[in-house]
């Protein structure tokens, strides 16, 4: 439900719902045994879309793009992907487990780097200021993923290793990497994505 009781006419009368069935099916894990990185989408109502919150770090090196992605933290193959991500809410956002309420998880998937990745999308309230942390915190619409104001390939070394990565510019943020990844698999799941 949007704000004021009123219906996102994406996803139907219940947001939470919808979202928890159409992720009901997904969540498989690769085979391989190894370390992975666990994220935690959170997801709210304000002005009447769906919204999550991402971290932007710092660049670090002039021309460097910025680190955006979701609060995360490393996990081994038999980790609890759920008590993973309440441990990354908790440090990022300051949030107790009991204010999250599990929606479902994305599949497992490998990114840049090999590096193995799984997401567990949870709606929590509406973030009322900053955590005290040494990143910055922002919202994004779900939907402004879908219309980036740019897209262009750019060449970056990601452990040791060069990659062609695709940017997009959304609300002003540069997303690429996992983090972009993630957005596309959960606007997929909502009927919305590719």
């Amino acid at each position: 439900m949007a704000e004021g009781g009123e219906p996102n006419p994406a996803l139907g009368t219940s947001w939470i719902l919808e979202l928890r069935n159409r992720l009901r099916s997904c969540g498989r894990q690769l085979p391989e045994p190894g370390s992975r990185v666990v994220f935690f989408v959170p997801l709210f109502v304000a002005q009447g879309q769906l919204q999550t919150l991402l971290t932007q770090g710092d660049a670090g090196d002039a021309g460097a793009l910025a680190p955006v992605g979701f609060p995360a933290r490393e996990a081994s193959a038999t980790s609890d992907p759920w008590t993973i991500a309440a441990a990354a809410a908790t440090e990022f956002l300051d949030l107790a487990p009991s204010q999250i309420l599990r929606l479902g998880l994305l599949d497992e998937r490998r990114g840049l780097g090999e590096i193995r990745y799984q997401a567990c999308v949870g709606a929590i309230p509406r973030p009322q200021q900053q955590p005290p942390l040494e990143v910055e915190l922002f919202e994004l619409p779900l939907l402004a993923a879908l219309s980036p104001q740019s897209v262009e390939l750019r060449r970056l070394e990601v452990l040791g290793t060069i990659h062609d990565v695709l940017v997009a510019q959304v609300e002003g943020r540069q997303l690429w990497g996992p983090a972009s990844e993630v957005l596309d698999d959960l606007l997929a799941q909502l009927g919305l994505g590719t």
